[in-house]
């Protein structure tokens, strides 16, 4: 099965925020950024389509032509905890740093750890491979992209937040 993990187009916040699951809006250059993932997609056919039941998922989605794809709250962006939607520059250092450092196992306060979208990834796309579909496409969130690619073996468990896909961005999976 032939797999588009889409990631969002950047969304309506003004400063570097943990906003995990809010249900942020798109920022304002949404349509040139759609119109770019758009035409990543086009000339390729998808036998089902998935989305986050997210507004910067569902309005990426529909706008490349897929305005009834499937949500799936296992789609869902890592949860923030404490930290949902406070900006980064008022989580003190030290508990960036150690998250970071460690940031597949430790949990946010009062939220998720890298392993814990893992396991969600992985109850999404164990059931999905037991679809007849040739080929998927998934309208979804960074952290959630990084984590079904560390759980396919696309990218090591040590992969980071530098290897998180590009707002509107495009990986093609085969699993």
């Amino acid at each position: 099965m032939e797999l588009y993990l889409i990631r969002h187009t950047k969304v309506a916040l003004s400063e570097p925020t943990c906003y995990g699951q809010t249900d942020v809006d798109v920022c304002s250059t949404f349509l040139e950024e759609a119109a770019l993932t758009k035409k990543r997609l086009s000339g390729v056919t998808f036998d089902k389509v998935y989305s986050s039941p997210y507004r910067r998922a569902l309005k990426l989605a529909a706008y490349c032509g897929y305005p009834d794809a499937q949500t799936d709250n296992r789609l869902k962006e890592m949860s923030m905890g404490e930290w949902e939607m406070r900006p980064f520059s008022l989580i003190p250092e030290a508990h960036i740093d150690e998250w970071y450092s460690h940031f597949i196992d430790i949990k946010m306060p009062g939220g998720e750890s890298t392993r814990d979208v893992i396991r969600r990834m992985q109850s999404f796309f164990f059931e999905l491979r037991t679809q007849p579909y040739s080929r998927v496409a998934i309208f979804y969130h960074g952290c959630a992209i990084l984590c079904t690619r560390i759980l396919f073996g696309d990218l090591p468990e040590t992969a980071g937040f530098n290897d998180v896909t590009d707002f509107g961005g495009v990986q093609v999976l085969t699993i």
